[in-house]
């Protein structure tokens, strides 16, 4: 039978609706993962600034190398099986149970292995305090384990309030047992006991939140660690990439070169960690439900990595802008050099977060083998040249190398989506060019604002300037974004989505009010 545009249409305007109510939940699930990362921001600093008030800095150093150990296994040994039944369009509840049984067994031989390496670990820091500390710190990947499999439904259904919810729980869970602790103890085993306390939370409220009963199987087992085994290799050059500049600033310039170097990184890489990252679940779980429809999917890929960009780009740029003013007023003068460090962390970040934002399309596009390979080169590039630069020229040229080696990586992951879903260049810059132009305004301006303002060395004039740079950012960049946007015949986009969504937030913060639709 042949098809008429009549036949046609009714399809494309179902598709198209469908797609606009995909894109808004993930959105929303996205704004609800940003927003669980602020509030644990915001928890975890009110709890830090009363913990040092009541607790000794070794409290604190023997409950973070008693969870070294934790770490760098949970970080190998991450299988994300929770991925493989998102990416599943219809899992079965043997997958359901064989990946709870084996995030279970995966718990308790990281917490074998913690537990059984105290005694090392404690030996080598020539510390006995750590044994206990280190075998208590074991139960928490074993109490984790046992959660409820079940929650991955909110995250295949894109019920991130649901996960917000789950997530905050445990983190004022851990808020409200380590503060008592720590005025009761005043050592590490507040902060163990605070460590632990959200899993024992949170275990049984995932059974509370979400009906499902797992149950111990291994019937689909291997299909999972089939789909999860080039995450292990993925997991490793992680590691390595991750831990690269540390060790070579450390080994170059020494420990204080590299607390120089880890707080300038915080800082710039703020837009990213606060924003970028919380926002790749959502994402993840909207590209399964079409990834079978490559032109869907490069439709929701182009959507966020606009929206992704519009955010973090004039951040980044912004903090490299005024990296100074931020070393001189929020670190002070004991943080000479920061500045330097933070500009190169902004864009280190941003271009690895470019880069990152494709790696989930690796995943649901069963794609491992060649994310794997990609990554082996590119963290093979990046060590011989941050090597050879921070040995001939120093610490900063090993961190702007690592920055540049960043944006050709970025470069390579975005190029292979070419050929893996079709993904057009020019369709991406049409998508971005709004963003990179206002950015470009705005950096303009700003580094303009900087060179002819006067001088003050006073903490109020330094202040003052920061201030007075953030808000003309501010304004040249929305101003020619918007502007540009108007002139374009306001596509869809993420400023589309930026203009329906403010009214919104500003109604609900009591300061604005929609008008009611009157009925014609």
């Amino acid at each position: 039978m042949e098809l008429t545009p009549d036949s046609i249409l009714p399809s494309a305007i179902a598709e198209a609706i469908v797609d606009q109510s995909l894109g808004k939940r993930v959105a929303k699930g996205a704004a609800w993962m940003v927003l669980k990362r602020l509030a644990f921001k915001g928890i975890g600093l009110f709890s830090t600034l009363i913990l040092v008030r009541l607790l000794a800095p070794d409290a604190f150093g023997l409950a973070a190398i008693a969870s070294t150990a934790y770490d760098t296994l949970n970080a190998i040994a991450d299988f994300s099986f929770g991925l493989a039944l998102v990416k599943m369009k219809h899992p079965t509840r043997e997958q359901y149970d064989s990946a709870w049984t084996l995030i279970v067994l995966r718990g308790f031989v990281i917490g074998g292995l913690v537990f059984l390496s105290a005694p090392w670990i404690a030996e080598a820091m020539r510390e006995p305090r750590l044994v206990d500390v280190t075998r208590v710190m074991a139960l928490y990947p074993v109490i984790w384990g046992f959660e409820n499999i079940g929650l991955i439904d909110f995250q295949r259904d894109l019920r991130f309030d649901r996960l917000f919810v789950y997530d905050v729980l445990g983190k004022v869970a851990g808020f409200v047992v380590v503060i008592p602790a720590a005025l009761i103890l005043h050592n590490a085993w507040a902060v163990v006991l605070g460590t632990i306390a959200p899993k024992v939370v949170q275990v049984p409220a995932s059974f509370i939140m979400h009906p499902y009963r797992p149950r111990f199987s291994l019937k689909a087992g291997s299909e999972l660690l089939g789909f999860s085994k080039w995450l292990f290799a993925t997991n490793i050059l992680s590691l390595a990439n991750n831990y690269l500049i540390i060790i070579l600033i450390g080994r170059i310039g020494g420990a204080g070169s590299v607390g120089l170097f880890r707080t300038a990184e915080q800082i710039g890489i703020l837009p990213v960690s606060e924003v970028a990252a919380p926002i790749r679940g959502p994402m993840y779980a909207g590209y399964a439900k079409v990834l079978h429809d490559n032109d869907r999917l490069c439709r929701h890929v182009v959507d966020g990595l606009a929206l992704t960009l519009m955010i973090i780009t004039p951040l980044s740029v912004g903090i490299a802008l005024v990296a100074k003013l931020i070393e001189e007023v929020a670190l002070g003068p004991e943080w000479l050099g920061a500045a330097a460090f933070i500009r190169v962390c902004a864009f280190y970040a941003l271009f690895e977060g470019i880069g990152e934002f494709t790696h989930n399309l690796y995943v649901v596009k069963d794609r491992q083998r060649r994310f794997v390979a990609i990554m082996t080169l590119t963290v093979l590039i990046r060590v011989i040249l941050v090597v050879w630069a921070g040995f001939a020229y120093g610490v900063i040229w090993a961190a702007i190398m690592f920055a540049l080696t960043s944006f050709f990586s970025s470069a390579i992951w975005f190029g292979q989506l070419t050929t893996m879903i079709g993904l057009s260049i020019k369709r991406t810059l049409a998508a971005v060019w709004r963003t990179f132009t206002a950015t470009g305004i705005m950096t303009a301006g700003v580094a303009y604002f900087l060179s002819i303002w006067p001088y003050d060395a006073t903490m109020a004039g330094r202040s003052g300037e920061l201030a007075i740079a953030i808000a003309i950012g501010g304004l040249l960049y929305t101003g020619p974004l918007l502007g540009l946007w108007v002139l374009c015949g306001r596509p869809t986009g993420p400023e589309d989505h930026a203009a329906k969504a403010m009214p919104k937030l500003l109604a609900r913060l009591g300061l604005f009010t929609e008008k009611p639709v009157s009925a014609k």
